[in-house]
């Protein structure tokens, strides 16, 4: 029997009709994000992004080609104003990571580039990390590689017909400037829609970022990851920007002594999808445990265990879902659910087949539910309860 529990909280309309509204004097809107040119190899930074960009014309190299970089027109066209170029999705996806010691550069989209030993072209591989050698020369950014008999440079053909980056035996195409990514302080509100001060030390979500420790992450695009996300500390925070969507398929995995708070910006549209596992042995909730959290020894006779960890959500949209016997947001099979707090949002959570919606998987203990505020939407599984316990699933705290 699939029971569905609707959780209105009425003190949001009332939080709605005094919620302030976010007003900024002229010339004090947020920046957006920008790739700012650099001159030097000491202006770099471990795990930031490039553009490489042709010096004469408003061209970057669109490294999200992947295997069809060599190829005429590989370019994005852009414009530039002060050295600096306004980041977007489009551009975030062409940008590349470079690595001055080991002379490698590789695309976001996972490819690595060089040059052949004796011919113009530029070779793509997503194993072989090509050495490069890299440095600056009067601002223009020099990338090249000796061949067999002759050196060849990255550089840009201006040609009719045969615009493209290339690395090039001789000198006479376009030289290349190299930008780098600068990720401006982001605002966000909490679950009463108080502006707080804005975030300038943080991580920016993008492929591979799936281990989350202490500190701050912010989704300023649309993110999909393929596996789970793992939450590593007792303090850890996302911000979900506007309008943008983080999809997890094998769900966020907070396990027991760990903490997650998801934080929102002025709409409240940002949204985070998680899905959890229903993979035999590694089955999870949305948000919060997996059968693979493991056990520990409470002393030498006793194993225990791991449970969930907490989850306080301050806004956005949630929605999560559980896999087999596991919770949409709380426990997993035999765990429990720590404490999940809501204080704002719009959560909606499904659980999987004997488990809640929010709090206990099947034959999981009991945990604890705190809703303070935002609209919340549970289902629970057959014989799970919306917001509550799975089936043989011990008591769940409801407050």
């Amino acid at each position: 029997m699939k029971k569905r529990i609707t959780c209105l909280v009425l003190t949001l309309c009332l939080l709605l009709s005094a919620m302030p509204i976010m007003s900024f004097a002229s010339g004090e809107a947020p920046q957006k994000d920008y790739y700012q040119k650099i001159t030097s190899t000491s202006q770099m930074a471990a795990g930031a992004q490039y553009l490489i960009a042709s010096a004469w014309e408003n061209y970057v190299l669109d490294g999200s080609l992947g295997e069809e970089m060599d190829s005429v027109n590989t370019h994005i066209e852009v414009d530039i104003e002060n050295d600096r170029i306004e980041a977007t999705d489009e551009l975030d996806a062409a940008a590349f990571e470079i690595n001055v010691s080991a002379g490698t550069i590789k695309s976001v989209s996972g490819y690595y580039i060089g040059s052949a030993e004796s011919m113009n072209s530029i070779e793509i591989s997503e194993t072989s990390d090509f050495v490069n050698e890299i440095s600056f020369d009067n601002g223009e950014f020099v990338v090249g590689h000796q061949g067999t008999k002759d050196y060849f440079a990255l550089q840009f053909n201006d040609q009719s017909g045969q615009k493209r980056f290339r690395y090039y035996k001789n000198a006479g195409q376009t030289p290349i400037e190299l930008y780098m990514r600068v990720d401006v302080p982001v605002p966000y509100v909490d679950a009463d829609g108080t502006a707080q001060t804005p975030i300038s030390d943080y991580t920016t979500l993008r492929s591979g970022v799936t281990e989350w420790t202490n500190g701050w992450y912010v989704l300023k695009s649309d993110v999909t990851f393929g596996e789970r996300v793992a939450v590593k500390g007792d303090n850890v925070n996302l911000i979900l920007c506007d309008g943008k969507t983080l999809t997890v398929n094998g769900g966020v995995f907070i396990r027991e002594g760990y903490a997650l708070t998801v934080w929102a910006q002025q709409a409240g549209t940002g949204k985070l999808i998680a899905i959890g596992s229903d993979r035999s042995g590694f089955e999870s909730a949305g948000i919060g445990s997996s059968w693979e959290s493991g056990t520990y020894m409470i002393d030498e006779n006793t194993v225990a265990k791991h449970y969930a960890g907490d989850l306080t959500v301050n806004g956005g949209v949630i929605e999560a879902t559980g896999g087999h016997y596991c919770t949409g947001i709380g426990g997993s099979n035999e765990r429990k659910n720590g404490t999940v707090t809501i204080n704002g949002g719009s959560v909606t959570a499904v659980g999987g087949k004997e488990a809640s919606g929010i709090g206990g998987g099947r034959n999981s203990g009991r945990g604890t539910v705190i809703v303070n505020g935002g609209v919340v939407n549970a289902t629970g599984g057959s014989y799970g309860a919306g917001i509550g316990g799975g089936r043989n699933a011990g008591r769940v705290e409801i407050t």
